[in-house]
């Protein structure tokens, strides 16, 4: 199962770094596919992310237009975030998601290079992988889980990806908030 997926990426993880480049004239989109692997690797999923750049309304032609990158998903724990750098080669950074407590996590992370890549490169792509974890954390923060919530086409493949989800929870997960309804009364 394959959708794309690209309003979550374009509205939270532009980050101002991305803003100013915009006031030069430099612009950037996100495009992204999500999809699950095949049994007997059901467990996980892949996220295919494609960054394009443009100056003045134009593609940046070659290899610095675009930046591609994969995230592999193993389960809910796990996720491998793979990205091929133009010039400079691959980086990955590995992160481990532990749940503490209700409302607590605990979030490791690691970064790997190719052993030409400079290791100043490699901290300052965490830190931007840093970044774009703390947007995330203000939905988790702030999100409700709804049984079957009312979806539109833009919302992308959020309902395939809860069906996935689901194989990680059985009848005695533990349940904090009780569930909304899907009303739609302000």
């Amino acid at each position: 199962y394959q959708r794309r997926v690209h309003g979550h990426l374009n509205v939270l993880h532009t980050s101002f770094a991305y803003k100013i480049g915009r006031f030069l004239g430099f612009g950037h989109s996100w495009d992204a596919e999500w999809t699950t692997l095949p049994e007997p690797q059901g467990h996980m999923s892949q996220v295919r992310v494609y960054q394009r750049f443009t100056f003045l309304g134009k593609p940046i032609p070659g290899p610095l237009g675009v930046v591609n990158s994969v995230v592999v998903q193993d389960g809910l724990g796990s996720a491998t975030i793979t990205v091929n750098f133009p010039l400079l080669g691959k980086m990955s950074v590995i992160q481990t998601v532990t749940p503490i407590w209700p409302h607590l996590t605990s979030m490791q992370e690691a970064v790997y290079t190719e052993r030409w890549v400079p290791r100043w490169l490699g901290r300052l792509w965490l830190i931007a992988v840093h970044n774009q974890v703390d947007h995330d954390v203000l939905i988790w923060n702030t999100k409700t889980y709804m049984n079957k919530p009312v979806l539109v086409s833009n919302d992308g493949p959020i309902a395939a990806y809860r069906r996935w989800c689901k194989q990680f929870y059985d009848d005695n997960s533990t349940v904090i908030h009780k569930e909304r309804t899907a009303d739609l009364e302000w």
